[in-house]
């Protein structure tokens, strides 16, 4: 019997309701299916009822009596498609950028309607966007193609572009000197002049936090004094890029150092506030603090070989920490929640020369 739903889901602790309601029904092959409906209950069941009806006339051999389509508002079917999104629970901050490039494509191109989705003007428009690199107009791609697929007309003309030739950024690590420099220099330093970010030391506890769990910015946004539990930082699935909870080992001193950012109960928030509160993620200004940080320290944000040190390369220097301690690659994996150990040991195993020079001298004595 056909009937509507709606999602709901986790999200801070609470009990979220989705407002879009999904018809189901049973169809000519036997199988439960699928289609966005309405925010009226009443109307997406009315829906519901009439595709069933309409498959069981075909599966007589009969003729539709008319057309059933939900609602083609391209404003609709994003929402909805994002609402999807997060109750298969990917993150908000993989949420909003899927909403950010979706919105810049559909504005892009003047669409109103689905069928107003052509790859040719697509990718036009990306290619006027001459600010964006190649692997950057390949995730506005992503999006886009995402929720056509969902929405039952694939944009199977829209292609990935190869980014062989793409300047992507290429991140590095810092020497266990430098980065405890670093951490030194940041922990005397002001608060930054923009007033966006933390006092020194509540940087420098930023970043140490990043280079000994691997947390993203977003997923570092969300730890509280809650999160802290012995010698483990406990990560929720609804922040967690991969929507899965973590529960991540950290030395000692680290967690003894994250237990002592406890913000004064004067702020409040208590014990459910996080340790570096605000939108600082978000708007990613991690990155900026983490700038005037290595200029402060002397240490170059790029280096003469083009390598740069942003945010993302604490986790960078995580990774590389535990490959350097000897750690074996399928811990660094599961360490780094990552589904391929590929992406780790090609994108985040950042070892020097002399550091491979001294693996090598590792080999026993070749028999000459």
């Amino acid at each position: 019997m056909a009937y509507a739903e709606r999602y709901s889901w986790t999200y801070n602790g609470k009990r979220v309701r989705g407002k879009r309601w999904y018809a189901r029904w049973r169809g000519v092959d036997g199988k439960w299916h699928r289609k966005v409906g309405y925010t009226d209950k009443r109307a997406t069941e009315e829906m519901a009822r009439r595709l069933e009806s309409a498959a069981a006339r075909q599966a007589e051999g009969m003729p539709a009596e008319g057309e059933v389509s939900a609602p083609k508002s391209l404003a609709d079917l994003k929402a909805a498609y994002l609402e999807h999104l997060t109750h298969r629970g990917r993150s908000p901050a993989y949420v909003a950028q899927c909403r950010q490039r979706i919105t810049a494509v559909i504005a892009g191109i003047g669409a109103k309607r689905l069928s107003d989705l052509k790859a040719t003007q697509i990718d036009r428009y990306l290619g006027s966007q001459i600010s964006l690199s190649t692997s950057t107009k390949n995730h506005y791609r992503r999006a886009i193609k995402g929720l056509s697929r969902w929405a039952g007309q694939p944009l199977t003309g829209l292609r990935i572009e190869a980014d062989e030739s793409d300047l992507r950024r290429v991140r590095r690590v810092l020497s266990d000197a430098d980065f405890r420099r670093l951490v030194e220099v940041t922990r005397a330093a002001p608060m930054p002049r923009n007033g966006k970010g933390f006092p020194g030391p509540t940087r420098a506890a930023l970043y140490v936090a990043a280079a000994y769990t691997g947390f993203r910015a977003a997923e570092l946004a969300s730890i509280t004094p809650d999160s802290i539990e012995g010698n483990v930082a406990h990560l929720k699935a609804e922040h967690a890029k991969n929507g899965k909870a973590a529960a991540q080992p950290v030395p000692p001193a680290v967690a003894d150092l994250l237990r002592s950012c406890v913000n004064p109960p004067t702020q409040g928030g208590g014990l459910n506030r996080p340790l570096w509160p605000g939108r600082w993620a978000l708007d990613r200004h991690g990155a900026e603090m983490l700038r005037g940080d290595l200029e402060r320290a002397g240490i170059p944000y790029r280096d003469n070989r083009g390598r740069v040190y942003d945010f993302h390369s604490l986790r960078s220097q995580y990774v590389s920490s535990l490959i350097r301690a000897g750690v074996h690659p399928e811990e660094c994996r599961r360490l780094a929640r990552h589904a391929d150990i590929t992406t780790t040991m090609k994108h985040y195993a950042r070892l020097e020369q002399t550091e491979l020079r001294r693996a090598v001298d590792k080999l026993p004595p070749p028999p000459v």
